[in-house]
């Protein structure tokens, strides 16, 4: 007789299925025939499909922007899952029926399922970075954008992943986003170094001894950068993060530490550089400034740093300009050229030295 195992499969799926093959067999023909089993099996692979046929069309994050599904593509693929939906849906079983149809009915829209809930996100631009803000209404650090806080620790990288305030040009908010090869939708992420200009990428604790998959922390080493996996919501510009190394989503510590535990959505937006005007008063000659990003100074302005003071008298010292420390600087003749702009990599709201 037919394969047991066919047969209860073929039962608990549709018992239609079943009623309707034994009625239209053949007595005289085995039914463990290798074509019979092969088309009981195609009956079994169009059932589940239909089963699985079940998806609801996307109406948010849908179009042309960053992390967004391109809506023609978008588009193209729900129609080939409709259409392969009404096809496996309108199929009448006869005893002219064959596995390579039956097959091809259930691949079709196996595949069409596929497609359209793996469907890539626009990528970011290479040359942009973003703000990636936590959205966690009634908690304090709700709006606040994920921030690198360079000496934020004392081991696993030495800084800090917190969610420290709202989006601010002059903090290490600045995120790049590097695709995974092979990967969908899955990024490295990474802010500038305060120190050196290079990456910091974040990464989990794991990859420090006695570190876990649930901590974030940071690295230099982009082989050893943790994936996040970007995972739009039903919400317009609403995403929540996968840490693929946990395989759990991303949010907090129950403080402002980003960490994999809880659940958060998280909005994305374009990052600004840091803009500093450097205008010196002719007569005055100087300044005092500090930089959120290590500056290139144009011609003819100097950088000092203060090495004493006495009374109303300072003492000053030529210097290198470094992020996130005060200078004072000096033009002998003024300077009213351009601002002068770069990624902020500041750790705090304010600066005092």
């Amino acid at each position: 007789g037919l394969n047991k195992g066919i047969t209860q499969k073929v039962t608990t799926a549709s018992a239609t299925a079943i009623h309707n093959w034994v009625g239209f067999c053949n007595p005289t023909v085995q039914t463990d025939n290798a074509d019979n089993v092969a088309l009981m099996e195609a009956l079994v692979a169009l059932n589940d499909a239909k089963a699985a046929a079940t998806l609801t069309k996307r109406t948010a994050n849908v179009g042309t922007g960053v992390f967004q599904y391109d809506e023609t593509t978008h588009e193209s693929l729900w129609s080939a899952y409709s259409t392969a939906k009404s096809n496996a849906e309108a199929y009448e079983f006869t005893s002219y029926s064959t596995s390579s149809e039956v097959n091809a009915l259930a691949t079709a829209l196996t595949t069409a399922i596929t497609n359209y809930q793996s469907q890539s996100l626009n990528a970011p631009d290479a040359e942009k970075r973003y703000y990636v803000s936590i959205v966690e209404d009634g908690k304090e650090w709700n709006g606040n954008a994920i921030t690198f806080i360079a000496g934020g620790r004392s081991d696993m990288g030495k800084y800090g992943v917190k969610y420290l305030a709202s989006a601010n040009a002059n903090l290490n908010q600045a995120l790049k986003f590097t695709v995974v090869d092979g990967e969908v939708n899955t990024y490295k992420v990474s802010a500038i170094s305060a120190e050196n200009g290079s990456e910091q990428y974040l990464t989990t604790g794991s990859t420090y001894a006695g570190g876990n998959n649930d901590q974030i922390r940071t690295t230099d080493d982009a082989s050893k950068a943790m994936w996040i996996k970007i995972e739009p919501t039903s919400t317009d510009n609403q995403f929540q993060l996968r840490n693929m190394s946990a395989n759990k989503i991303i949010a907090n510590n129950n403080n402002n530490d980003m960490y994999t535990a809880n659940s958060a959505n998280f909005t994305i937006a374009e990052a600004n550089q840091a803009s500093v005007d450097i205008t010196i008063d002719s007569e005055l000659k100087y300044i005092t400034r500090i930089f959120p990003f290590a500056p290139s100074l144009p011609d003819g302005v100097v950088a000092y740093s203060c090495a004493a003071t006495d009374g109303n008298t300072l003492t000053l010292e030529d210097a290198t300009p470094e992020a996130n420390k005060p200078y004072i600087l000096f033009a002998e003749k003024g300077y009213t050229g351009d601002a002068l702009t770069g990624w902020g990599t500041g750790a705090a709201t304010t600066v005092t030295e």
